[in-house]
């Protein structure tokens, strides 16, 4: 059957009122089959509105989902002028019948009876009444915002057919809008609404924000900002409140054809607030992508400017719901941009062009500038609490080395008076919190001048006075803004010293454990910052000393310790115990060597105890760590009774199931050895102790620990090298082909892999070996593949730390047999000067460049050690071979 020619007569027998054979279904699977568009001969003029009249009698969901894949057909593809299609009384009763039906679909159906609306309402927008142009906003708003989480009921996934829904009925209400003219009642709330669809996406894709920047921000400025008149800025300051009066253009939510109207909206400022808010949630999805963007959105300085930005909106609109927004996108702006902000300068201004660094400076101080020019003036006190937020984020974010030194003056003066009202605690807490932040970035009241206190009227004893709060936020936020002085300002503590002491006696032991463990903070943080560097750098392979305690009085520490830590390690709160055992890692080592042998052995039970006993897996951790720092102590290393039950406490936690202890007891292992080393190097008898069995359960631990994740290995191939270095000769002889193998292997494995710290930790290990004159890697099995991965690591790892320990390893042994013959030397020798020769060559990032003369000063050294030995040795073949090979270097 030739179905485009019998559209006309598929027509006439939908429309036949029950004469056809045929099911209503039936004609219209066939009309869906009909070839679009149809032909002008095989149309006729009536069809139309007997479709009109078919579709005004009660039709059961099927025939009108079918029919509206047939409208969709129909106006998409036919001429529309040509065969009637646009006449007001056809598209209006479409329109009714596809609004009808789709109140009554599935989500998923919803779909299909939205791609007909669409193209029915395309260009069609002026032939519908106002009334109807309001049924179909009112049917599509709600589901341009769909977030429907359930399942629809075709089994179709929700999410993909909220995001589906969500773009058609966007589309729908876009044509809506074509030919309509500039003065549709419903532009703002189509906006409005299409803006809060957008945010949706961008929440549930951050791929859809990074793939559109530039477009996203334009919009998002041109509603936010646009919007936000010149002139009404103007007209709001010069008012005293300027909150109070009311600004036509400030709450005017226009479409881009209707600035200059004078109609106001009936909800205002709900446009520029979702604009906020989406561009707030595609800042939050990639911060780093707007950087480029700041300065259409932030101040280009402190001056008054006649350019409307984020700032200038928070400080003048009326809607305190706009206000809020702008600070909560400021916020987000500046979060995690400490290193973008570091090199802003507002003095390195150069008269030839803006720098980077000179434009940062400006948006920063115009930024700062703003927002506490706004704290006086704000009234709503739930938006000064996102405006004290934003400013602590921006604090948090500075380095305030380049800029105004009289800002964070400003920013104490404005904060202090709000610290000590209570009337308000919410806002309190936040000015405790900016406050805290501004400690916290290297600000210290103590070098302030005596002008400058009293301008600000700081002092700590009015910050101490919050202790007694009767808001238990405000006291917390007291205890951390004290915590913040104690870690950065130390001379201010010591000053207020037995006033704190005093106020934290009447807390610490307070029924509420947030309290206790508040009060704990304090004297951690404080001893942390006494001691200085009292614990080794975990990121160092060596161990560092403790440094001399010269910023708080010894008498302090007995009297922190004696009276507050050690009866705080019996506390019900994991909290307060953990933040005990970090208390007693901070003692440096002058303070441990002049305390009594009860204290000092009173605290070493406790912490092992700690270690093994304690159930929290936080303060098995801190238990754990304060051991790694015991272990560097001389005068503990000077007791080996002490190291091994140190060993054999930390066996257990190397295998515990949390990570965080197995990666503090792996790094308390590797210092033990360290020190282990240490007092081998000292000559120091450790084979009472030190017996066999004991270093095999150490080598087991330590082999653990390497083949853990990447946050244990660097710590466990530490451990595994010192061990071998301090073994005895018989030791290594027995087990050369079973642990020593073990360990060659486990070493091997992460030198050619895994994270690069673990990779020169590795490297380093195995110089660590190689220092051992009883190594016994003459005809081992397993010196040529150790030497291998060495040479490996020298000629193409990338990074080049991880080369130059490896090149160092290389330079480790003493003999020709060592490496395993002439033939490896030689292969050594010639890799040392291929690396040599290449060492530009390859993808190295521009980082690495600065260990570049240190590469190069380690592989020359490295061919040095291994001409003297072969002049050692006398072996003229490989010293010919050597001479040629450095000759061409």
């Amino acid at each position: 059957m030739n179905l485009q020619g019998s559209f006309h007569a598929l027509v006439d027998e939908l429309c036949s009122n029950g004469a056809s054979n045929r099911s209503d279904l039936d004609v219209l699977d066939d009309l869906n089959r009909v070839a679009y568009p149809i032909n002008d001969r095989d149309w006729k003029n009536g069809d139309v509105s007997k479709l009109v009249k078919w579709i005004q009698k009660y039709r059961p969901e099927p025939q009108a989902l079918k029919f509206c894949n047939i409208l969709f057909k129909l106006y998409s593809r036919q001429p529309r002028k040509a065969v009637n299609l646009g006449e007001s009384v056809v598209v209006s009763a479409f329109t009714i019948f596809v609004l009808d039906t789709l109140k009554k679909v599935s989500d998923l159906e919803k779909i299909d009876v939205l791609r007909a609306l669409g193209t029915l309402l395309f260009e069609n927008g002026p032939s519908l009444q106002d009334s109807l142009q309001r049924q179909v906003v009112d049917a599509l708003i709600p589901l341009a915002t769909h977030s429907d989480t359930g399942s629809t009921s075709s089994g179709l996934p929700a999410p993909s057919a909220s995001a589906e829904i969500r773009r058609t009925a966007l589309v729908c209400l876009g044509h809506l809008c074509v030919k309509l003219g500039p003065k549709a009642p419903f532009y703002d709330e189509i906006a409005t609404n299409a803006l809060r669809a957008l945010q949706l996406v961008l929440t549930e894709s951050s791929s859809a924000v990074a793939s559109a920047v530039e477009p996203l921000v334009t919009l998002l400025c041109m509603v936010a900002l646009a919007t936000e008149s010149q002139s009404a800025i103007q007209s709001a300051t010069t008012a005293r409140n300027p909150r109070t009066v009311p600004v036509t253009t400030s709450d005017s939510e226009m479409s881009d054809s209707e600035f200059g109207s004078t109609r106001t909206s009936k909800n205002p400022g709900r446009l520029e607030m979702n604009a906020l808010q989406c561009l707030h949630t595609a800042i939050k999805q990639s911060p780093k992508l707007f950087h480029s963007s700041w300065s259409r959105l932030l101040p280009d300085g402190p001056e008054t400017s006649s350019a409307v930005t984020l700032c200038s909106i928070a400080r003048h609109h009326p809607q305190s719901r706009v206000r809020l927004a702008v600070y909560q996108v400021v916020g987000a702006l500046f979060d995690g941009a400490k290193q973008y902000l570091s090199i802003a300068d507002v003095s390195s201004a150069n008269k030839s062009f803006t720098s980077l660094a000179e434009r940062l400076g400006r948006q920063l101080t115009g930024t700062y500038f703003q927002l506490l020019s706004a704290i006086p003036q704000e009234p709503d006190m739930v938006v000064l609490v996102h405006l004290l937020k934003a400013l602590s984020v921006l604090i948090r974010n500075t380095t305030f080395k380049n800029l105004p030194s009289d800002l964070p003056l400003w920013i104490l003066s404005l904060m202090y008076p709000r610290a000590q009202d209570g009337s308000d605690t919410t806002t309190q807490v936040a000015a405790l919190e900016v406050i805290t932040v501004l400690v916290e970035s290297g600000f210290k009241t103590s070098s302030m001048d005596a002008l400058s206190k009293q301008k600000t009227g700081f002092s700590l004893s009015c910050i101490l006075d919050l202790f007694e709060s009767e808001s238990l936020p405000a006291r917390i936020a007291a205890f951390d803004c004290v915590a913040a002085f104690a870690k950065n300002d130390i001379v201010t503590m010591n000053e207020f010293w037995d006033e704190i002491i005093l106020k934290i006696s009447k807390n610490i032991n307070d029924e509420n454990p947030t309290l206790r463990a508040a009060s704990y903070k304090v004297f951690e943080q404080y001893l942390q910052a006494g001691s200085s560097s009292s614990a080794p750098d975990e990121d160092d392979i060596q161990v560092q000393t403790s440094s001399e305690s010269t910023l708080i009085p010894s008498p302090r520490y007995t009297q922190v310790l004696n009276t507050y830590v050690i009866p705080g390690f019996a506390d019900a709160s994991y909290v307060v115990r953990s933040l005990c055992c970090d208390c007693v890692s901070h003692i440096p080592s002058d303070v441990f060597n002049v305390m009594t042998v009860p204290e000092r052995y009173g605290l070493v039970t406790i912490v092992l105890g700690m270690m093994n006993g304690e159930e929290d897996v936080n303060v098995r951790i801190a238990a754990c760590r304060t051991a790694g720092v015991f272990v560097t102590f001389p005068i503990l290393q000077q007791d080996a009774l002490f190291m091994m039950d140190v060993a054999m406490t930390l066996k257990p936690n190397v295998s515990d199931q949390g990570v965080g202890v197995r990666s503090k007891a792996s790094w308390a292992l590797a210092n033990m050895t360290d020190a282990l080393v240490s007092t081998r190097i000292s000559n120091t008898d450790l084979s009472e102790v030190l017996t066999d069995s004991v270093l095999v359960d150490l080598i087991e631990t330590a082999l653990l620990a390497a083949r853990d994740n990447d946050k244990c290995r660097s710590n466990g191939v530490r451990a595994l090298g010192n061990l071998i270095r301090i073994s005895n000769e018989s030791f290594l002889n027995r087990e050369c082909e079973r642990k020593v193998k073990d360990v060659v292997n486990a070493l091997i494995k992460n030198m050619t892999s895994g994270a690069m710290k673990t990779r020169w930790n590795s490297c380093h290990a195995v110089a660590n070996m190689f220092s051992n004159p009883s190594l016994p890697s003459e005809g081992a099995a397993w010196i040529r593949p150790l030497i291998e991965a060495l040479m490996q690591a020298v000629s193409s790892c990338k990074n080049f730390k991880v080369r130059i320990n490896a090149a160092s390893a290389l330079a480790s042994p003493m003999s020709i047999t060592k490496y395993g013959g002439v033939e490896m030397v030689t292969r050594v020798a010639e890799v040392l000067n291929a690396a040599v020769r290449d060492i530009d060559a390859g993808e190295t990032t521009f980082g690495e460049y600065r260990y570049r003369e240190q590469l190069l000063t380690q592989i020359n050294a490295t061919s040095q050690h291994l001409s003297e030995l072969a002049a050692r040795e006398g072996d003229q073949r490989l010293r010919g071979v050597l001479n040629e090979l450095w000759c061409s270097m």
